[in-house]
């Protein structure tokens, strides 16, 4: 029936794909994903493109979910609306009163340092063996850049 292992496994999962399209839609399945994520880390969704928690030493540790539903730029605008409203929360709400800094570690970060420090982050421990990189921005830095 098949010619090898992978074109059996082509097979099943285009099946699967076919099956599960009819049960619940790509943006639905995706949601789902996130919010299950979510909540069994304890992260606050900003919105579909921003998730955090918050880490050690008063900072504030950015969450990007897998989105497959968005193109590049539609992502980016998302991500960008989730650091606007993520600094209207550390300017209004009372349990990120102390929050010092806002921090990311990311395959994302360390594939396209440039695109970060453009959203003016600062990079620091680039790690080729897990192909990923820390940045980090001062409190009142990002509520300057995003917050107005």
């Amino acid at each position: 029936m098949f010619q090898n292992e992978e074109e059996m496994a082509n097979n099943i999962a285009n099946r699967f794909r076919s099956f599960l399209t009819t049960v619940i839609s790509p943006e639905d399945l995706e949601t789902k994903l996130r919010n299950d994520a979510a909540e069994r880390s304890g992260w606050k969704i900003i919105n579909e493109a921003l998730s955090y928690e918050l880490g050690p030493n008063n900072e504030v540790n950015l969450h990007v979910p897998k989105i497959f539903t968005k193109k590049p730029l539609e992502m980016y605008r998302l991500f960008n609306d989730g650091l606007r409203l993520l600094a209207t929360q550390l300017k209004t709400e009372p349990g990120l009163k102390d929050i010092e800094q806002i921090v990311g570690y990311s395959w994302i970060i360390f594939e396209h340092p440039g695109l970060i420090e453009k959203m003016g982050f600062t990079l620091d421990e680039r790690d080729g063996k897990k192909k990923g990189s820390l940045a980090f921005m001062s409190r009142d830095d990002f509520i300057e850049r995003y917050g107005n």
